[in-house]
């Protein structure tokens, strides 16, 4: 199959969409498939691979390093109306992404949108100059867009069951997010002690993902100041950028914890395994996921996680089993980091079934799972294809028949 990725995020981007897009261009490149990505060009940045097609952006959100793709008749933009594709797989719900919709409907193609982030619940990150868009207007887009699509991929059934209630017609088909567990095998335990000097005493707590608001690494903070009194030789690493991240830091310092709490930025995404092996329980508190990559991610590094009781993390975890869940207070994360750091045997029965658990969401999974659905929705538009030649057909013998006679 020719496959077109139509993405508003991606390299060099670090987050869970930008890694989904890259890991699932390489699986349907190893089954065989040519799979062109098409992405905005980033600035000084350049693709170790020829088949990305790039296309002029500008800042929108400089603080999170999201740039937005503008159509101007360039080369690349030329280039790629050129291009033949079997499918288009549109990864969010930009410029980029309606372009492939356009373009999909153009050629007469099947075109299959993945929903992977809940934008209502993102909005402030959404106002255009002083106008700010409510969550309602982002579901209706949501709904309309969605419709006019040939089938939706959704990462988790809570996702699926929102969807749906946003009046969601077309079929939406649940693939959780796939990972690459060859890179999870292994990675230096000692990566993070190395890198910021922490002593062998010392417990490391972990939080990946970006520091906006929307995640919630305020009650983080909060929560390491409870588990600092009753356990002092603690530390907190968070690793990402965001538009919270002074914020934070100003709180860190405030909670008197900022001794013990490192901003260690982003981190090349190949040395990400060592990270999680590295420390000791993984934490987050994020309300707005639609799965939670990252928690799937330090799972598979054989990481006892500490997130809240909701889905979609109910979907990864059994409580006590592969993780622990917990209610949206300070309170509630620091009793089970405590409970967690106290008990060794507890914390190793807990990150051995987690290792276990995210065997199950394997890449190669997801990849024959989103495979099959190309092909039954290619398979379809030939079917309507054919059918519409043979009504064509039976029409022009009716009008003959009846002319010359």
């Amino acid at each position: 199959m020719k496959i077109g990725f139509f993405t508003d995020g991606y390299l060099p981007q670090k987050n869970g969409v930008a890694t989904s897009v890259l890991e699932y261009a390489e699986g349907l490149r190893k089954k065989g498939h040519t799979v062109t990505i098409i992405a905005p060009k980033y600035p000084g940045y350049k693709d170790k691979r020829n088949n990305v097609i790039r296309l002029t952006s500008v800042n929108y959100k400089k603080s999170v390093g999201v740039r937005v793709a503008v159509y101007l008749p360039e080369k690349a933009f030329r280039d790629l109306l050129r291009l033949d594709f079997d499918v288009i797989h549109g990864h969010g719900d930009g410029p980029i992404t309606m372009l492939g919709w356009i373009i999909a409907k153009r050629k007469n193609i099947p075109y299959i949108l993945s929903h992977h982030t809940f934008w209502n619940r993102y909005t402030h990150y959404l106002p255009i100059g002083r106008i700010l868009i409510r969550p309602r207007i982002v579901e209706k887009f949501t709904q309309v867009f969605a419709n006019s699509c040939s089938a939706i991929i959704s990462p988790s059934y809570i996702s699926k069951k929102e969807l749906k209630k946003y009046g969601i017609s077309k079929p939406i088909t649940v693939i959780h997010h796939g990972l690459d567990l060859k890179k999870y095998i292994k990675g230096d335990t000692k990566f993070l002690r190395k890198k910021l000097k922490i002593k062998e005493k010392d417990k490391i707590l972990l939080y990946v993902g970006r520091l906006g608001k929307e995640k919630s690494v305020d009650t983080l903070l909060y929560a390491f100041e409870k588990v600092q009194k009753k356990l002092p030789h603690t530390v907190l690493v968070l690793i990402g950028e965001g538009q919270q991240k002074e914020y934070l830091q100003k709180l860190a310092t405030k909670l008197d914890i900022s001794e013990n709490t490192y901003f260690l930025g982003e981190i090349d995404y190949k040395k990400i395994p060592s990270v999680f092996y590295s420390a000791d329980v993984f934490v987050f508190a994020s309300k707005t996921e639609t799965l939670g990559k990252v928690v799937l991610e330090a799972m598979a590094a054989g990481l006892p996680t500490v997130t809240l009781n909701v889905a979609p993390f109910k979907e990864l975890i059994r409580n006590k089993q592969e993780g622990l869940l917990v209610s949206a207070t300070p309170t509630s994360f620091a009793r089970q980091i405590v409970t967690l750091l106290s008990d060794d045997n507890l914390r190793t029965t807990i990150g051995q079934n987690a290792k276990l658990r995210a065997q199950e969401f394997s890449l190669e999974n997801a990849v024959q799972k989103i495979e099959d659905i190309y092909t039954k929705e290619i398979e379809l538009y030939q079917l309507r294809k054919k059918r519409k030649i043979t009504h064509l057909f039976s029409k022009v013998k009716d009008f003959l028949e009846v002319e010359f006679k």
